[in-house]
């Protein structure tokens, strides 16, 4: 499962960032993920914004995906790249740390 959307540099120009879900079991680098984009995306298609792997896609109560939190999401560092939703109360802000 996976999500994608634009985001702002600087209020001028939106550039792609992915969230990847992957499956109990299954293992991928960030690495692999990039080359695979990069072999089959157009030059203004790639994901210039990040690739971050998360816990689950954060959904509203009719299953839309929810882009603003999406769009709040900064980790840290490179091991904190990850986003559990479904851990935070949905009043409170949804990042773990």
């Amino acid at each position: 499962m996976a999500s994608e959307f634009g985001f702002d540099i600087f209020y001028v120009v939106q550039v792609p960032r992915a969230f990847v879900v992957l499956r109990p079991g299954f293992e991928e680098t960030e690495e692999n993920l990039t080359n695979l984009m990069e072999s089959r995306l157009q030059d203004h298609e790639r994901i210039r914004g990040g690739l971050y792997f998360i816990q689950n896609i954060p959904r509203d109560e009719n299953w839309k995906v929810r882009r603003d939190i999406l769009a709040e999401y900064e980790p840290k560092k490179a091991e904190d790249c990850l986003l559990n939703v479904s851990a935070a109360p949905p009043s409170t802000g949804i990042f773990t740390e």
